[in-house]
């Protein structure tokens, strides 16, 4: 399987899981999320908005800012 595959299949799954887990799920509360952005303000394209998005979905997250391993650790963070 190619890479592009992987990542579809691993899409579809975490869509399929939210779908069975949160019961009172709708696609506006899927689609209805902050664009994502890193830390730096750029925001994210392509497969990664869904891929952070569904990452959101379910939870109590108060931002859809995120950062490389790279970016936390040039502000003194740490993974």
């Amino acid at each position: 399987m190619s890479k592009q595959s992987d990542l579809k299949e691993k899409i579809v799954e975490e869509i399929i899981k939210k779908i069975e887990t949160i019961p009172d799920l709708t696609w506006n509360k899927m689609l209805n999320v902050e664009m994502p952005r890193n830390l730096e303000g750029r925001f994210y394209n392509g497969a990664n908005i869904l891929n952070l998005n569904l990452s959101t979905v379910g939870t109590e997250y108060k931002s859809n800012i995120w950062g490389t391993f790279k970016q936390i650790s040039d502000l003194g963070g740490k993974v």
